[in-house]
């Protein structure tokens, strides 16, 4: 969830990690902070809020050092402010530490600490403390026999005051990178902090400990045993994380949509897929948010294409759930950082249990994609914006192929998929009008989208991003479902969205609507048929070209996008940081 950097090196630490963490600040901006190792002192400058509080604290500071960790902060444990800001510090302020994790047992910890002086409501600062009491010269060392005491989840980064020129970390269910430069070795939690300098990255397994200087990046096994390991160079460059003239990431990501469309058809038409789908007699589909309902497009294939039982599960409750899972199980999980807590919680569930595991994943070399038994990237490349958008429409298109491959018809949906660069555009073209609904809808109190069958899935993923970025209460309800209880909420201030691309039950759902224009409410449908049945009933209508099943799955969520971008821009909200949210979320 949170940001991490840390550097050591010949060039300046204050602007290589300020630079990072600005690259991060989509992890969390609850509050940041840094320190840094100034002439055997640490000096740690922390403010609440985003990057810009923490660069005006900053400001006219010269803090010559080559050498300090920074963080951006999403709150768990302790509420945002500038005390439960990171870096945290030992009483005697020789030891500092950043964290992004879950210490589980920090309170039985803290029971026992000699440490006076606890300022901070975070499991965070109890660490520093222990590391400070369990410190003997060697700061590795310490660093293992103090999580030998620790049970949660962590990727810890150490500093001490007298080793001015050493950082060590510990790595367990967040992940860690390690670039490798010229200017010295970067420490974060994401690619993009480390960018600007290197493509050349160390990534940390779980129970592994590292020891970075800037001419040497060490990494350690749970023994503290040496372990040889290369760095990967990453098919990525800063510019592909920049705005590049787009007000915000977010709508920037949208229009991108076609380009990764066009790199997974030319890319993925050629590669192999190992898993031969008709040996398993069930498969489920896990996954958290917007990964798990691109998952319930691939379930609706599944389920026409299959004699398997096919189910789609949130990651959170899938264990709790008791699922019946062998070894003629498949599990097909989805996830844009390959990081996310409860999706790999269930991916070593199912693993014990014999049950083969197919990932869809963004990044590459993520924890999910190196633990599972097939990975399928997804190529959306860098998503800044916390709402997902292109990789959402990544992971559907890349189920579409994978599957198509499986059942023998990849050559009609290569060909369909060319045709749907060109729709795509098409789609973009609507923007300004969508904006203009976007003004005239901004003020309304709540949102209902509607749909059924496929349509149903994609008016949950329409919700989700409404709800994400303008903050407005808005659910998704099966067309069908709404006047079983939810109806009652309907007044003349309730907008609800019909979806209707499937024309099977286009007559059904237009008889749904005209239940809640009956009493009031506002309406706007997206369709794929100019159809005249739908003027008598929607206020508004956005029209969408016609496309071939799971395609209209791509189309279709196009105009909700945008909707939803233009609305928090009407609202004067932060499109790119909605309050509460974080990109990746590495925490149960």
């Amino acid at each position: 969830m949170c940001g991490i950097v840390g550097f050591v090196g010949n060039v300046k630490a204050k602007e290589v990690i300020v630079h990072g963490l600005k690259k991060l600040e989509y992890r969390g901006y609850d509050s940041a902070g840094i320190a840094l190792n100034i002439d055997n002192d640490i000096k740690v400058y922390k403010a609440k809020g985003k990057m810009e509080n923490l660069e005006g604290v900053l400001e006219g500071k010269e803090l010559d050092s080559n050498i300090g960790i920074g963080h951006t902060r999403w709150a768990t444990h302790g509420e945002p402010s500038d005390v439960n800001a990171h870096p945290h510090s030992s009483e005697s302020g020789d030891i500092v530490i950043v964290h992004n994790g879950i210490i589980e047992n920090y309170l039985d910890i803290k029971k026992g600490l000699k440490a006076k002086k606890i300022v901070s409501e975070t499991d965070t600062e109890i660490v520093a403390h222990k590391l400070n009491e369990n410190y003997n010269g060697d700061l590795l060392d310490t660093l293992k026999r103090t999580i030998d005491e620790v049970r949660g989840t962590y990727a810890l980064v150490v500093m001490h005051k007298e080793v001015k020129d050493e950082i060590v970390l510990a790595k367990k269910g967040s992940p860690i990178i390690i670039g490798t430069s010229e200017e010295g070795n970067i420490i974060a939690s994401d690619i993009p902090a480390v960018l600007k300098y290197t493509n050349k990255i160390y990534i940390l397994e779980d129970g592994e400990y590292a020891r970075v200087t800037k001419d040497e990046v060490q990494i350690f096994d749970k023994k503290l045993k040496l372990i040889k390991r290369d760095y990967i160079e990453v098919d990525m460059d800063e510019k592909t994380a920049e705005k590049d003239g787009f007000d915000h990431f977010m709508i920037k990501e949208i229009h991108e949509q076609a380009k990764v469309i066009e790199k997974i058809v030319n890319t993925k038409k050629l590669e192999k897929v190992k898993t031969n789908i008709k040996r398993y007699n069930k498969i489920y589909f896990v996954a958290c948010g917007t990964a798990h309902y691109a998952g319930l497009i691939g379930k609706s294939i599944l389920d026409r294409n299959t004699n398997a039982a096919v189910f789609a599960e949130v990651a959170s409750e899938f264990r709790y759930n008791e699922p019946k899972i062998d070894r003629k199980t498949l599990l097909v999980v989805t996830s844009q950082s390959g990081e996310t807590a409860d999706t790999l919680a269930a991916v070593r569930m199912a693993k014990e249990k014999g049950a083969r595991v197919l990932s869809f994943i963004n990044v590459v070399g993520s924890t999910i994609a190196r633990e599972s038994d097939e990975v399928i990237y997804t190529m959306a490349g860098p998503e800044i914006a916390v709402a997902s958008t292109k990789a959402y429409t990544s992971q559907v298109m890349t189920m579409i192929l994978t599957f198509s491959k499986m059942f023998g018809k990849a050559v009609d949906v290569v060909n369909e998929s060319k045709e749907l660069m060109m729709k795509f555009d098409n789609v973009l073209d609507i923007e300004g009008y969508v904006k203009q609904l976007s003004n005239k809808y901004k003020d309304v109190d709540r949102a209902f989208f509607l749909g059924r069958g496929m349509d149903y899935n994609l008016a949950k993923e329409a919700a989700l991003k409404l709800k994400e970025v303008t903050y407005l209460s808005s659910e998704a309800y099966p067309a069908g479902e709404l006047k079983h209880g939810p109806i009652a909420l309907i007044d003349d201030n309730t907008l609800v969205v019909g979806i209707m691309t499937d024309e099977r039950l286009y007559e059904k759902t237009i008889s749904n609507l005209k239940e809640v224009k009956a009493r009031g409410a506002k309406v706007l449908a997206i369709i794929n048929d100019r159809n005249d049945l739908v003027l008598d009933v929607a206020d508004d209508v956005i029209y969408i070209p016609k496309s071939q099943g799971e395609f209209n799955a791509v189309l279709a969520n196009v105009p909700s996008q945008l909707f939803a971008y233009h609305m928090a821009v009407a609202k004067e909200l932060d499109v790119d940081m909605p309050r509460n949210l974080a990109k990746s979320v590495t925490v149960e």
